[in-house]
């Protein structure tokens, strides 16, 4: 029954006064995994996401036809924009990922479909550059009221 008790207590992590396993170690990085790059001056959050559970997007979510693409280990992210038929618009090999350019549809398909050399295919973000065209055009025909914010406009969440 003690044994019981001090594994239970060691999953749950470290109570006081009950002894047990170290908290949570689980927690230990496999040594056959990398860890993710690190860039200089930046904080990252990063997640695991099984593959298979995502929904396949729809082409609607690539409606301004541009992607980020995260690479595999050791890909080159201009010859795999090429081999795909797709422009690139930003390359951050720190973060191995790029940003392209190319049809809805096209980046629709790529997103549903498992790629070895691709870690994921999310939509690109609206920049906050865009946005401000966009706005300062809508502004220009009344379309849109004054003062309208980014922060307040913009979801970037797909």
């Amino acid at each position: 029954m003690t044994a019981t008790l001090c594994a239970v207590a060691g999953l749950l992590g470290a109570q006081p006064g009950l002894a047990g396993p170290p908290a949570r170690p689980w927690l230990a990085p496999a040594p056959t995994i990398s860890p993710p790059p690190r860039p200089p001056g930046q904080a990252m959050h990063w997640a695991r996401v099984e593959p298979g559970s995502t929904r396949p997007r729809a082409a609607a979510s690539f409606a301004r036809g541009r992607a980020s693409l995260g690479l595999a280990p050791g890909v080159d992210g201009a010859a795999l924009a090429r081999s795909l038929g797709l422009r690139i618009v930003t390359s951050l090999a720190a973060l191995r990922s790029v940003e392209v350019a190319g049809p809805p549809a096209h980046l629709a398909r790529l997103a549903s479909r498992p790629d070895p050399r691709l870690r994921y295919v999310e939509p690109a973000p609206y920049t906050q550059d865009e946005f401000q065209r966009a706005y300062s055009w809508m502004l220009s025909w009344d379309l849109v009221g004054p003062n309208a914010k980014y922060e307040n406009m913009v979801c970037n969440t797909y």
